[in-house]
This record gives C-alpha cells, sequence and structure tokens, in this order.
C-alpha cells in the first residue's frame, strides 16, 4: 500500500527524532541481556508501518483533509523525480551510481513496485561483482545482505574483511554472521579479527550522503512550492525558515540511509559475563579490545553498547569504577538530547556532522555537557549498572 504523503512527510520528522535522540527507545535494551538479533533492513518496515505518536504525530479531526492536493501533488513530482534519476544512475554504470541507485530503490517512499529489499540487494550485489576490488561496494552489499534473512552473506562478508582486515565493521558483520549459525570457532575468529582492527569506519551518514547527492541538483518541482505545502513543511519539519531545494534531498537521503540500521545482539552474546567466564582469557581480552573501539565511536548505540557490556565485564576490576563512569556520561546525554529542539536542521547536522559530536556541542550550547555528581539514569537497570556494574536483583516471583 502508497504511503499517504502526510505519513511521508511525518515518517521523515520522526526518522530526523530517532536520530538525532540517540534512538531513545534502545536505552534500556543496550542495558538489558542480549536479545535476537535485530534485523535492520526489516526495520524500516515497522517504523514505516506506524504512525507516529509523538513529534507531530498525534492527529487532530479533519487534518488530514487540510491540503491533501497540495501534499499528494507535490510527492507525486518527487517519486517522478526519484524515478528518473534512478535511470539517469542505472545508464551511467559506475561504482558509485550503482551504489546511490540501489539507496534510492529501497527508500520507504517508494511506489511498492520499487519498494522491494530484495531490488536493492540485487543492485548492491551487482554492484559488487561489478568492482570486486572496491571496499565500498563490497561493505554495501554485505552489510545490507548479512541484515537479511534471505541472504546469504557468506561470501560478501568474507570478501570484505580480505578488503579491510583492519576496519572492525567487517568483523562484526562476521561475527554476526557465526553468531546466526552457531558457529564458536567463527565468532573467536571474528572477535581475534577486530580485536587487531585498527579502526572503526561504519561508514555512518554514508548511505544518506550518497543518497542525498543523488538528488541534490533536482529542481524543486513547482507543486512543491505552492504556499500551501511551504507552511505544512514548517510545521511538521519545525522549519524556522522556508524550505529550500536541499531539504527535500536531504529528506529523502535520509529516509533510504535509515536501512543503516544494524544487529548489536551478537556482540553482547559472545561478550557476556557468562560466556566469557565459560571461555579462557583470549575471549575476554578479544571482548574488551572489540567494546573499547565500539565505545569510542560517533553513534550513541554504538556507545551505550560498548559501555554497557564493559561496565559488566569490569564489574570486580579496577576499571569498574571508569566505565561506570563513562556510562553515566552517556546515559545522560541521552536522556538530556530528549529536551533539545527536534527541528529539521538539528537533526540533518546528526547525519552530516556525526551524532555524538553534535549532540555534545547541542548539549554545551545549553551549558548539559556533563551531569550533575548526584545524577543516575531514568532506567532502574542502567542505574543499578552505573551504581554496582550489575544489574537489578531479579524480582521475586509470588509464591
Amino acid at each position: 500500500m502508497k504511503m499517504p504523503p502526510q505519513r511521508i512527510a511525518r515518517l521523515t520528522l520522526v526518522l530526523i527524532g530517532l536520530a538525532g535522540a540517540g534512538v531513545w527507545w534502545m536505552l534500556d535494551s543496550a542495558s538489558s541481556p542480549p536479545s535476537p538479533a535485530f534485523d535492520g533492513l526489516r526495520a524500516k518496515q515497522t517504523v514505516a508501518s506506524s504512525r507516529p505518536a509523538s513529534i507531530g504525530g498525534a492527529r487532530q479531526e479533519g487534518e488530514a483533509e487540510e491540503t491533501p492536493v497540495a501534499l499528494e501533488a507535490c510527492e507525486q513530482a518527487m517519486r517522478q523525480q526519484r524515478r528518473s534519476r534512478m535511470e539517469a544512475l542505472a545508464k551511467a554504470g559506475d561504482t558509485d551510481s550503482r551504489i546511490a541507485r540501489a539507496l534510492l530503490a529501497m527508500s520507504t517512499t517508494n511506489d511498492p513496485v520499487d519498494d522491494e529489499l530484495g531490488t536493492g540487494l540485487s543492485m548492491l550485489k551487482a554492484a559488487a561483482q561489478a568492482a570486486p576490488g572496491d571496499a565500498e561496494a563490497a561493505w554495501y552489499y554485505a552489510r545490507y545482505c548479512a541484515s537479511d534473512g534471505e541472504c546469504d552473506a557468506t561470501e560478501a562478508t568474507a570478501t570484505l574483511v580480505a578488503l579491510e582486515p583492519d576496519n572492525l565493521d567487517g568483523w562484526l558483520v562476521a561475527l554476526q554472521l557465526a553468531q546466526k549459525r552457531g558457529d564458536e570457532v567463527g565468532v573467536a575468529k571474528a572477535l581475534e579479527g577486530g580485536a587487531k582492527a585498527r579502526y572503526f569506519d561504519h561508514r555512518n551518514g554514508d548511505s544518506f550522503m550518497r543518497a542525498t547527492r543523488a538528488l541534490a541538483d533536482l529542481p524543486v518541482s513547482p507543486a512543491c512550492s505552492t504556499p500551501e505545502y511551504a507552511e505544512f513543511l514548517r510545521d511538521v519539519w519545525k522549519l524556522e525558515r522556508q524550505p529550500r531545494a536541499e531539504d527535500f534531498a536531504m529528506a529523502q537521503g535520509m529516509i533510504a540511509a535509515m536501512n543503516e540500521l544494524r544487529a548489536y545482539a551478537p556482540l553482547r552474546e559472545a561478550c557476556s559475563v557468562a560466556k566469557v567466564a565459560r571461555l579462557d582469557a583470549g575471549r575476554g581480552s578479544a571482548c574488551r579490545s572489540v567494546l573499547q573501539r565500539l565505545s569510542d565511536g560517533d553513534l550513541l548505540i554504538d556507545r551505550l553498547i560498548g559501555e554497557t557490556t564493559m561496565v559488566e565485564l569490569t564489574a570486580d576490576t579496577g576499571d569498574g569504577e571508569h566505565w561506570r563512569e563513562r556510562l553515566r556520561r552517556t546515559h545522560w546525554m541521552a536522556e538530556q538530547a530528549r529536551s533539545l529542539k527536534p527541528d529539521f536542521d538539528a537533526g540533518m547536522r546528526r547525519w552530516t556532522e556525526g551524532e555524538v559530536p553534535t549532540m555534545q556541542s547541542e548539549l554545551a550550547a545549553v551549558a548539559k555537557s556533563l551531569p550533575p555528581a548526584d545524577w543516575l539514569p531514568s532506567s532502574e537497570r542502567a542505574r543499578s549498572l552505573v551504581l554496582t556494574g550489575r544489574p537489578p536483583p531479579e524480582e521475586k516471583k509470588p509464591k
């Protein structure tokens, strides 16, 4: 079913809010026991099919009829522009054009015939096959294939780690696959490779930039320049200025980029306290190396996952206090970010400049960089981890 334009516009703002506020709904899950792997590619279907309950999502009676003709006309125009640009990218044939075309094909705002993940995956596979030594093409196909339940990413991932053996991200994909097939030897190999990695390039924002660049030179359709549509965007996107041509490209690029979500549960499971305790010291050492690098990432969820797991692993060591304080500060940043203004420009800065750096600068501007000495997270589990390095005791079941 085609998504109505009102929902597309609100979906855009909600996704901006998710990106800008550090994936608030994952705060508790980051501090929770391992859960089944999150399927990043399928996640966008859940987001797209759920009516926003906040950030402009509450609809008043009659709101859908306010400017339906203007909204539909603009969305139809943008859809036609995307389709024409995808055709032009197909004719270009270079690797960057192939990847950009695939990203646009997987956008949640396309017509159903164009909105099949398999179509985008086949495009990424073709891009990787056409440029066998290109690490960017290999990364895109391996990452997206690994997150799709029907795609066998074994060969693609092996190619990726061969091309980028010093990048932790490829080893995390290998870990995800090994954990999925119950291959403990493969898990250990992936962790060892990740521990030796010299950098962590998860290419956050790369798909946003690629999709945005692919659309950046397109003119704003007259259908999207009406006073009614401008007023609608100022209201829904929280713009305090007139919409610009690049706004439309960035909004569509951001929607395409939401497919970047990836699974963290395999790492949490492989580096759980129980798993590390059962295996030799090499597992603990490899896990700590990987988690430390993850904790220095520029995505809030990376930091939450890395620091939470490090807190659990160091509960009885001299490093425990250091990691508990790091986790406390990250939760502070996440919770305070909820009060930051979720406007379009702020959301775009987090895609282009990095989530954590942008949030840090925004909090510094309102004198909220660091938490008070006695501040604790709102989540009971997070509070317990910060105070003790352990989750809260299990509640006693009624007799």
